[in-house]
């Protein structure tokens, strides 16, 4: 897609997979989208919202595992910021409650 395109030209930019991502995820291409996520992920670790969207599309393909380690990933990568206290707090209330409604698909990276 031109899309696709455009990303690959500018794919610096977590914004850009963000939306990719989006995209993909609403065109029920998950796997896509899981990719996009990723690389959000990668290109900016210190934004919460690429693992958050990476958590949503875990726990659509039931991978409870990886939407626990990217809720983690989204709780931490904001640490003590106030700005986004709320926003850990509820990656935090999501980890623990997808560890204790999955306790025997969590194989790991649940702290609690």
């Amino acid at each position: 897609s031109l899309y696709l395109l455009l990303v690959v030209l500018d794919h610096s930019r977590a914004g850009t997979w963000v939306n990719l991502g989006i995209a993909e995820h609403l065109g029920g291409k998950l796997n896509r989208a899981l990719n996009a996520f990723a690389l959000a992920t990668w290109e900016a670790p210190e934004d919460p919202v690429p693992s958050l969207h990476l958590a949503d599309c875990y726990i659509e393909c039931d991978r409870i595992d990886d939407a626990v380690r990217a809720l983690s990933m989204a709780a931490e990568s904001v640490g003590e910021d106030p700005n986004h206290k709320r926003l850990r707090e509820q990656a935090e209330q999501l980890r623990k409650a997808l560890v204790t409604k999955h306790a025997g698909k969590v194989k790991r990276g649940g702290n609690g």
